[in-house]
């Protein structure tokens, strides 16, 4: 705080609270505000008390309307939210007084360990989106997600703060003293550009916050706030892969997701950001992309007859495809998402049956989605209709006689790679959800349809035309 000495604000504090509260360290300080521990002389136990700096002048009407803002953050009550006890305004000071929670942060365990382990970090991420799921729910917006607002108790468990601070200084518009609500290093890119922000913005900054945790630094430095700033709304970040070696490819994706430049493209809510960091947890999401080599190196060397046959086939795609096919088959993930019922996880079809508003007669029995493809885009198969998902939009085809046809292309799955694969209404044209698909996700798309139609589904695979 550059306007006035933590000191010296401590003292009119005391001052304001005499006879209820013993003012003790200061806790930390931010651009307008700074957090004391202090003692609760009637209940005999430690609390914090944020008081905002005097000399930003607050009108009556804004000071009212910071109080009617903070109490509404008070009403919040959740394991992972830091209770607000009381908000007041005494002796020309505006303060919050919430529960102490003893411990560090995740800014303090960045300090101390670097990074964190993948798990670790994903567990607490995950804790954080259920208390921003919980806050959205009840249209409060933190605005201000970043380490320092992520304490960690004994038990090590996040308890996300500063709810109050970052709503209630928006609401009373301290950004038209000069002020910015946020943190550069952590605003979306539509805080960055000024407009209006919803619960999307918040998932971005925990994508931030769990990049930072997983690499040891924010994707996005620069000298200045401008820079920063500049680099929210104009750049891709460094991928994980580059950055944190040991990252789980599922929550690489998580992340990637969670900072996808067009809120749109983003999880819609805080709650599909916790699902899907629930899911990074099984076992075969663990694995590391250097993991994921070494095991295709090893399963290679263990068979010693798929070399061989591997051996011909490249040689035939050099012949026939060129090197675009080798590098396909190679090192091309397979489908992130290729699941036919029964064995579709419930998180995965509960998602799926709210955003597609599926009546309980819509029985779910395929999920297709390719590796590079985001979350909540691809294919969705029903008994009664196929859906595209992408970032145009939600389509939706009937899945009944001969209308709709997956064609593989007449030459064979592994020789058209571009535009070959589509679904065709009434000789419509080609949907985008499937174009551009490798070899490896044709062959991943056509054996899961298979297996719809060996158990009686309604898919129709075309292999002519």
């Amino acid at each position: 705080m550059n306007r006035i000495d933590p000191g010296q604000l401590a003292e009119r504090l005391q001052a304001a609270v005499k006879g209820e509260f013993e003012i003790g360290r200061l806790l930390g300080q931010g651009g307008f505000a700074c957090v004391f521990l202090a003692r609760d002389l009637m209940l005999g136990r430690e609390v914090a008390i944020k008081v905002l700096d005097p000399n930003l002048a607050f009108s009556a009407e804004l000071s009212e309307r910071f109080l009617n803002e903070a109490r509404v953050i008070a009403a919040l009550e959740h394991p992972h939210i830091v209770p607000v006890y009381r908000v007041a305004q005494k002796e020309g000071l505006l303060y919050i007084v919430m529960r102490y929670v003893p411990g560090t942060s995740v800014a303090g365990l960045l300090v101390r360990e670097g990074r964190v382990e993948p798990m670790r970090a994903a567990a607490i991420a995950r804790e954080v989106a259920d208390a921003l799921d919980y806050a959205h729910h009840r249209q409060v917006i933190h605005r201000d997600i970043k380490p320092d607002n992520i304490l960690l108790d004994a038990s090590g468990h996040a308890v996300v703060t500063d709810f109050g601070i970052a709503r209630a200084a928006a609401a009373a518009r301290l950004t038209q003293e000069g002020m910015v609500v946020g943190t550069p290093q952590y605003m979306s890119p539509e805080q960055a550009a000024g407009e209006e922000v919803d619960a999307r913005s918040d998932v971005y900054a925990l994508g931030v916050v769990l990049y930072e945790m997983l690499s040891g630094q924010v994707p996005f430095g620069g000298k200045t706030a401008a820079q920063i700033l500049a680099k929210h709304l104009s750049q891709q970040p460094p991928s994980l892969e580059s950055q944190a070696r040991q990252t789980p490819i599922a929550l690489a994706r998580v992340v990637a997701t969670a900072l996808a430049k067009d809120p749109g493209d983003r999880y819609p809510s805080a709650r599909e950001m916790a699902e899907a960091l629930a899911l990074t947890g099984s076992p075969t999401s663990l694995e590391t992309g250097a993991a994921r080599r070494k095991r295709r190196i090893g399963k290679g060397i263990r068979w010693a007859g798929v070399l061989v046959a591997l051996v011909v086939l490249l040689v035939g795609a050099f012949v026939f495809g060129g090197i675009t096919l080798v590098r396909a088959l190679l090192f091309t993930d397979p489908p992130a998402v290729n699941l036919v019922a029964p064995n579709i996880p419930g998180v995965l079809e509960d998602a799926a049956r709210k955003r597609l508003a599926l009546t309980p007669e819509d029985t779910i029995v395929y999920l297709f989605r390719a590796h590079d493809q985001p979350e909540g885009q691809g294919l969705v198969f029903t008994h009664r209709e196929i859906i595209a998902l992408d970032s145009t939009g939600v389509r939706r085809y009937p899945a009944t006689g001969d209308s709709v046809a997956v064609n593989l292309g007449a030459r064979g799955l592994f020789w058209n790679q571009v535009g070959t694969m589509s679904v065709t209404v009434k000789r419509g044209k080609p949907d985008t959800v499937l174009r551009n698909l490798t070899p490896r996700e044709l062959t991943a798309l056509y054996e899961g349809l298979s297996a719809i139609e060996k158990r009686g589904g309604m898919a129709v695979m075309d292999k002519g035309n």
